[in-house]
C-alpha cells in the first residue's frame, strides 16, 4: 500500500445497546478564549448516557485512483463488492460507545466525530446516588476536569515571548 492512497469505510454487521446497569453521566470540560486577548473561560456540561452501543464492523478498502471524491457505499457485503470495495485483511473491529444527550447535537454516540474538541477532557462517572446529589457529588469530578481543561488550553498556546530580565548592571 506504500504511496498510493486508499479510501476506507466500515459496515456495521452487529450492534447490540443495553442501558447501563446503574446510572452514569459523562463530564466534559474545556475552556477557551471568546477572543484573542480575553481571558481564558471554563465551560463544563454534564451528559445523561442512555445506552452502551456495542457494535462489529467489516473493513472495507478501495483505492483513491486520484479521485478525492470517495466511491459509493452499500450497507452490505455484496454491496460493497459490487462497488469495487475489497475486504479489508483485518476485516472486523469491535467498538463499544455510550449513547448521550448532547446539549448541541442531540442523541448521539460519545465518540462521534462531529463533536469531537482537541481541547476537552472528559470522564464517565457512575451515580450509584439519587440524582438530587448530582450538584455535591460531581462537584469535585467538575472542579478537577475544569482544571486539567484549562492546562490542556494554556499548554496548547503559543508560548509567549520571554521578556529578557536585565542584570543589576541593565545589561
Amino acid at each position: 500500500m506504500s504511496g498510493q492512497s486508499y479510501f476506507r469505510h466500515d459496515v456495521i454487521t452487529s450492534l447490540a445497546m443495553c442501558a447501563p446497569p446503574v446510572r452514569m453521566v459523562v463530564v466534559e470540560a474545556y475552556s477557551c478564549r471568546e477572543n484573542v486577548d480575553g481571558p481564558l473561560e471554563d465551560y463544563h456540561s454534564v451528559l445523561p448516557v442512555f445506552a452502551i452501543v456495542g457494535t462489529i464492523q467489516n473493513g472495507y478498502q478501495k483505492q483513491a485512483a486520484g479521485d478525492p471524491l470517495s466511491p459509493p457505499i452499500s450497507p452490505t457485503h455484496d454491496g460493497m463488492i459490487e462497488n469495487g470495495w475489497e475486504f479489508d485483511d483485518n476485516p472486523q473491529s469491535k467498538e463499544f460507545d455510550l449513547l448521550i444527550e448532547d446539549n448541541e447535537f442531540g442523541f448521539c454516540l460519545l465518540n462521534d466525530e462531529s463533536r469531537a474538541n482537541v481541547d476537552e477532557v472528559r470522564e464517565v462517572v457512575l451515580c450509584a446516588w439519587p440524582p438530587e446529589e448530582d450538584a455535591n457529588r460531581l462537584a469535585p469530578v467538575i472542579e478537577r476536569l475544569r482544571k486539567a481543561a484549562r492546562y490542556k488550553a494554556k499548554k496548547a498556546e503559543p508560548p509567549n515571548r520571554p521578556r529578557r530580565r536585565l542584570d543589576p548592571d541593565g545589561h
